[in-house]
């Protein structure tokens, strides 16, 4: 339920606080309690939005940040995992956007760059060897790179990254 007071009615603090709302209590003859806003709430004055953001005639809130000390790949992991725990309200949705958005895009293209070229050196391969089972015993070996690079970056902790060194502070 929602209540508008009129604009002479809420122009300061004190208009508000002195404003009667209804308890769970009753009196003797069964009627609501009314006890003063003030009682129940601290009202503080602040500032809020001037602009309300929409998406698709729906409300938006976007939260930026930057990360330091860690990947960002980590910390929106960290993020994404808070945000899953929460119980949010009906209606509500979070999404990824920024470079989160970007990475993960990156992410999928690459997984298909990767499927496209193993296709492709099937196909040379074929060609090369004019056989379609000789190429299969030589491309078996390439789950073992990926155990093999895997394994160099734990041993240096290290990840994955587009970034080069000299712009890791910004990305």
């Amino acid at each position: 339920m929602s209540v508008r007071l009129p604009s002479e009615q809420r122009r300061n603090v004190d208009d508000l606080s002195k404003l009667m709302i209804t308890t769970s209590r009753t009196d003797a003859n069964g009627t609501p309690l009314l006890v003063p806003l003030r009682q129940v709430v601290a009202i503080t004055e602040t500032t809020g939005p001037d602009v309300i953001g929409r998406r698709d005639l729906s409300r938006e809130v976007e939260i930026s940040a930057n990360v330091m000390g860690r990947s960002p790949g980590k910390a929106a992991a960290d993020v994404k995992k808070t945000l899953d725990e929460m119980c949010l309200p009906a209606g509500y949705r979070y999404s990824f956007g920024g470079s989160t958005k970007n990475m993960n895009e990156s992410f999928i293209y690459a997984v298909e760059a990767l499927a496209l070229a193993v296709i492709f050196i099937y196909m040379i391969l074929a060609s090369q060897f004019g056989s379609f089972l000789q190429p299969l015993a030589i491309m078996t070996a390439l789950p073992l790179t990926l155990v093999g690079v895997l394994l160099a970056l734990l041993l240096f902790d290290s990840n994955v990254s587009t970034c080069s060194r000299s712009l890791a502070s910004s990305c």
